[in-house]
């Protein structure tokens, strides 16, 4: 956790746009934009792990960023809930990014569950800065 705490420590909060909800094959989940900060964010999260925990640990593949808001347990029709899911209002809402939460997922496929564990809360350092930047010695500097 203390290197997490140290690579965090140069990164400002920022807020990103979540939304339009999606009917996806694995569930419902909203894009986000822009998208450059959470990306900076996820990218210092892995290296930092990868530092302690080697590169076995952060194996699973990542692309665009999105929240999840729920996941799918049986085969359903997308459109019957791609309808429903765009009467949501507002579409968008802001999301405040200001810390971190280390946890310990588990899936299990055969219960369809997914349980985590909260294993430590990360706050992002330095509020000064443009949202999305690192702040540190010599001020600020581009994202990842």
């Amino acid at each position: 956790m203390a290197e997490l705490g140290a690579r965090l420590a140069d990164f400002s909060p920022f807020e990103v746009q979540v939304g339009s909800l999606l009917s996806y094959h694995s569930g419902v989940i909203a894009d986000l934009h822009p998208d450059d900060g959470i990306v900076a964010l996820h990218r210092a999260v892995r290296e930092a792990i990868r530092a302690v925990r080697g590169d076995e640990a952060v194996r699973y593949p990542w692309g665009v960023q999105h929240l999840t808001v729920a996941y799918a347990s049986g085969a359903v029709s997308s459109d019957d809930a791609q309808r429903l899911l765009r009467r949501v209002r507002p579409s968008h809402a802001s999301l405040h990014v200001t810390e971190v939460q280390l946890v310990d997922v588990t899936a299990n496929s055969p219960a369809k569950t997914i349980t985590w564990e909260r294993l430590a809360t990360i706050p992002l350092g330095s509020t000064s800065g443009t949202p999305g930047e690192h702040v540190g010695a010599g001020g600020p500097r581009p994202s990842c």
